[in-house]
C-alpha cells in the first residue's frame, strides 16, 4: 500500500489543514454522503498543543468542518484513556470536547 502525505506551512492552522487535505484530494476522497466519521485526535497526555506533542484543537475543528461539508451524516470525535492519562478532563480534552459539542452535534 502506498501512502500520500502532504506538508503546508504557514501561520494559520485552519488554512493549513484545508489545504494538506485538498493536496490528498479533497476530503471528498475519504468520506462520502452519509457516512459516519470517527476523528480519533491522538491527545496524548493533554500537554500544550504548541509543543507539537498533540492534536491542536483547530486541527480537529477543520475536520469536522471537511467532513460535514463532504457530506458526512454523523461526525465523532473519540479519545480513549491510555497508560500515562488518567483524566480525559484535563484542559485540552476540555476544550476538544467542546469543539466537538459545537461543530459535530448539529
Amino acid at each position: 500500500m502506498e501512502s500520500t502525505v502532504s506538508i503546508v506551512r504557514g501561520e494559520d492552522l485552519e488554512s493549513r489543514v484545508l489545504r494538506a487535505v485538498e493536496l490528498l484530494g479533497g476530503m471528498e476522497r475519504f468520506v462520502k454522503g452519509g457516512d459516519v466519521v470517527l476523528i480519533k485526535p491522538d491527545l496524548v497526555d493533554g500537554r500544550d498543543p504548541e509543543t507539537g506533542e498533540t492534536v491542536h484543537p483547530e486541527v480537529i475543528k477543520a475536520l469536522i468542518r471537511l467532513a460535514f461539508d463532504a457530506g458526512a451524516g454523523r461526525v465523532i470525535v473519540e479519545e480513549g484513556p491510555t497508560l500515562y492519562v488518567r483524566s480525559l478532563n484535563q484542559p485540552l480534552h476540555r476544550e476538544v470536547r467542546r469543539i466537538a459539542e459545537k461543530r459535530a452535534l448539529r
